[in-house]
């Protein structure tokens, strides 16, 4: 007696190894192509974090300056490395908000002494938190101006400010006016340097009357 065929397709057909590895393929492509979504989405808030900090620490160096009615310096140092080891090494960087505080009065034996300072002689060299205020200075001298850094910032390790400084001037009847220009940049993991946006704006700090 011949068997009873129930449909045209009443059985189920197997997968060749073809199909299987191009399964496979299709699965893994869509597996690499949601880490490499997940590192630029980790990335991305990285970035907005580090640029907001620092656009943070500028607008309070701009308000002290406003509302104290005095000269406010931000110094940036890059390049600054925070590491565990060689092996961890990268840079960090790190920014101080100075305020006028005196004036050289002596250089000597190469070092520039405030002598009238109110904690008696000081040696200005001689402290991290003593800056120049002056735009460009290679050197001390005497009758320069020197500040005193109120506040300090550390971004994020791989994100810094080139070397260098941007001022804050009180402006009679507005904000105090930013000079100098400040732009955010990182490292990548292949070791590429990329900037984090465009530069920071005094619009972008509020600081514009």
């Amino acid at each position: 007696m011949r068997g009873k065929k129930v449909g045209k397709e009443s059985y189920l057909r197997g997968f060749t190894l073809v199909e299987l590895l191009a399964v496979v393929g299709i699965l893994s492509m869509l597996g690499g192509v949601a880490v490499a979504a997940g590192f630029a989405v980790a990335r991305d808030v990285s970035d907005r974090s580090a640029r907001e900090m620092l656009v943070g620490f500028l607008r309070n160096a701009a308000e002290i300056s406003s509302t104290e009615n005095v000269r406010v310096v931000v110094h940036f140092r890059d390049h600054e490395i925070a590491a565990t080891d060689d092996l961890d090494a990268e840079p960090v960087g790190r920014a101080f908000a100075v305020r006028a505080t005196g004036r050289v009065s002596a250089i000597v034996d190469g070092h520039p002494w405030d002598e009238f300072a109110d904690e008696g002689p000081v040696r200005l060299d001689d402290s991290s938190e003593v800056f120049p205020l002056a735009a460009v200075q290679t050197e001390w001298r005497v009758g320069a101006p020197y500040g005193t850094a109120f506040a300090a910032l550390e971004l994020p390790k791989g994100y810094w400010v080139e070397k260098g400084i941007v001022a804050f001037v009180p402006s009679t009847g507005s904000r105090s006016q930013m000079e100098g220009r400040v732009a955010l940049l990182a490292r990548r993991a292949d070791g590429t340097t990329e900037p984090i946006g465009a530069e920071i704006s005094a619009a972008e700090m509020e600081v514009a009357p």
